[in-house]
């Protein structure tokens, strides 16, 4: 409850990235509409995999990766002080905090756990597609519901443009092209992913 502020003002902080973020790919969309190319454009859009649920203590974390941004300056000169102190109101440009465990249970809701897990909370991800000249009509603004993986956006983009994957460069041969399309999904909703998934991050692993 004496920090209740504190974990409010972190929440708001992580809120107005976001709505910057939202206000920058608005500025996207409209130069892309004004240049009459919104239609013919294939627009991907998705979060992260889950809620950032990273712990920094209130003096940084020293000896882990968020501790090489601390004593950085800003352009003004000031320098940016590292960890997740509630003395220090966050959102300053000469802060870098987190929002722990409990705001990225919040926002995963409702799902369970976060970041770096194999539950729905760490695995799931919010995925976007807009392409109105290369969509059916009857998939337009449609939810899929079949899983796919980050490897095969990589995949879809070779795929809609037609352009074949390399298979070596003048330094030697390139591992195959492990995705799998998802362009099907475009004009059949009920496209599924043809092989199972894999994946493992820092000793968590499943398949799917």
């Amino acid at each position: 409850e004496e920090q209740k502020e504190w974990e409010d003002a972190r929440m708001a902080t992580y809120a107005a990235q976001i709505d910057i973020m939202d206000d920058g790919i608005g500025r996207i969309l409209q130069t892309l509409e004004e240049n009459n190319l919104l239609d013919d454009t294939l627009i991907l859009f998705l979060s992260d995999n889950g809620g950032c649920a990273e712990f920094l203590k209130e003096d940084g974390d020293e000896g882990t990766f968020p501790e090489c941004y601390g004593d950085l300056p800003c352009s003004d000169g000031t320098r940016t002080k590292v960890g997740n102190d509630p003395s220090r109101i966050p959102g300053g440009r000469d802060t870098f905090m987190s929002y722990d465990l409990p705001w990225a249970n919040a926002s995963n809701t409702p799902f369970r756990l976060f970041k770096s897990w194999v539950h729905e909370g760490g695995i799931a991800t919010p995925f976007i597609l807009h392409w109105p000249n290369g969509t059916s009509q009857h998939t337009v603004g449609t939810i899929h519901h079949q899983p796919w993986i980050m490897l095969d956006i990589a995949a879809t983009i070779y795929d809609v443009c037609g352009v074949p994957y390399p298979t070596s460069t003048p330094n030697g041969p390139i591992s195959p092209l492990e995705g799998r399309s998802f362009a099907p999904v475009c004009r059949d909703n009920d496209s599924q992913r043809p092989q199972p998934m894999f994946w493992e991050h820092q000793g968590n692993r499943a398949v799917r």
